[in-house]
């Protein structure tokens, strides 16, 4: 009898442990978990200040180089090394005047680009109409209602800091081939045909687009327009600077 009593108390002991085993490693996963989201969380807020600290860096470094007529080579991705960091950084310094004004450009302009870019003719043109009979500005692309697909690919093509007319000569090919699309007489009244210098700074506005990767794969992109006016006291102005994300 004693012997079947031992046992049980036995029994009941050993269940006690293993419950209260299962109870400290159930509290350590716990703590595991958050110690680690809290190291994540810590590690994502230092990268997100490395990465803004070094892309503001890398537009004042742009606005130096405006002010000192610095060469530069435009539509040319640039990648950038940091001492101490582990850091991808690439660069891409663009001319406004070589994209469509969604704001000024006409009607024609925007429906041979849509068709350069996929659109049906009739859809193109309805677009187009739309855009130009718009009583307020368009300041940001997902005013339009367009598929994500389609913005991503309008992205690098229109801006709001530019003229009537695109400088055809600082366009990228799909502007170029869109062009092509064009009457003559259209030409002459939609495009700039001026030859750019080959290397150097005009007046006007600039884009400066900058992607960061960080050895997790995390990635930011970056946006800056700049506008340049040789002469002023403060030729290099900052007009936008920004955290962008891809459509």
């Amino acid at each position: 009898m004693n012997c079947k009593n031992l046992s049980k108390q036995n029994g009941f002991a050993l269940v006690t442990v293993l419950w209260a085993v299962g109870l400290i490693a159930v509290i350590a996963l716990v703590i595991l978990k958050t110690n680690m989201r809290d190291s994540l969380t810590l590690l994502y807020e230092q990268q997100d200040r490395q990465a803004k600290a070094l892309a503001i860096g890398e537009t004042q470094r742009m606005m130096a180089n405006m002010i000192a007529s610095e060469p530069v080579k435009f539509h040319k991705a640039i990648s950038l090394q940091h001492q101490g960091f582990d850091i991808q950084h690439n660069i891409v310094i663009t001319p406004e005047s070589g994209r469509l004004d969604i704001n000024r450009a006409d009607a024609r302009f925007i429906e041979v680009v849509l068709e350069q870019l996929g659109l049906p003719k009739t859809d193109a043109r309805d677009i187009s109409i739309t855009i130009r009979q718009n009583n307020h500005p368009v300041y940001d692309l997902r005013q339009l209602s367009l598929s994500d697909d389609l913005l991503a690919e309008l992205d690098n093509l229109i801006t709001f800091y530019g003229q009537r007319t695109v400088k055809i000569n600082a366009a990228d090919n799909i502007l170029k081939a869109a062009s092509r699309r064009l009457l003559e007489s259209e030409k002459v009244n939609f495009l700039d045909q001026t030859p750019l210098p080959d290397q150097g700074w005009t007046a006007g506005h600039y884009r400066l687009n900058q992607t960061l990767t960080f050895p997790d794969e995390r990635i930011f992109h970056f946006r800056s327009i700049i506008r340049y006016r040789p002469g002023f006291e403060d030729p290099a102005q900052l007009l936008f600077h920004r955290q962008v994300y891809p459509y």
